[in-house]
């Protein structure tokens, strides 16, 4: 009983007090930012080797380009378009990593994620509202999972490059 009292005046409280708080924003969003430019091209990394640890999703790499002629490109037809405005039209080539708790095991670690990298291309349109404060994008991607991505092969050299442990 002395749990549910607890509970039921925590959100009272809660309820009640709702508009006095506050709280500091904070954009993870920066690689997904629009970018008002007719043409750009963007590239985006992210190591866990930064951070000094090596533990399940370990890197990324990201190419975009982005240029009115991608229009052209069959397989935007595929893509929807939900308003009237321009669109931005680009492809991408994006290598993703992921490693289990310890990358110093040579054998399966059970019920822990296991080495992977995955290789996708994708094409892409954008189209912000700006009336609405919307930003819509859409996107076909088609990409490999496993050994044909060559995740082991970049991420043994970057930790050669790095004089890190392999």
């Amino acid at each position: 009983m002395f749990k549910f009292f607890t509970k039921f005046s925590f959100s009272l409280c809660l309820l009640f007090c709702g508009g006095d708080i506050s709280a500091q924003l904070i954009d993870y969003t920066s690689s997904f930012r629009h970018i008002n430019k007719e043409k750009y091209f963007r590239y985006n990394y992210d190591n866990d080797f930064f951070t000094k640890t090596d533990k399940y999703y370990t890197q990324g790499i990201s190419f975009e380009y982005v240029n009115p002629k991608l229009r052209k490109n069959p397989i935007t037809k595929l893509l929807w378009k939900p308003f009237d405005t321009k669109a931005q039209y680009g492809i991408s080539l994006n290598l993703f990593g992921h490693t289990p708790t310890s990358i110093a095991s040579d054998s399966i670690l059970f019920g822990d994620r296991p080495f992977n990298a995955n290789i996708s291309l994708k094409s892409f349109l954008i189209q912000v509202d700006d009336i609405h404060q919307q930003q819509i994008s859409t996107s076909l991607t088609i990409g490999v999972m496993g050994p044909a991505a060559l995740g082991f092969e970049i991420q043994d050299n970057i930790h050669k490059w790095l004089n890190n442990i392999r």
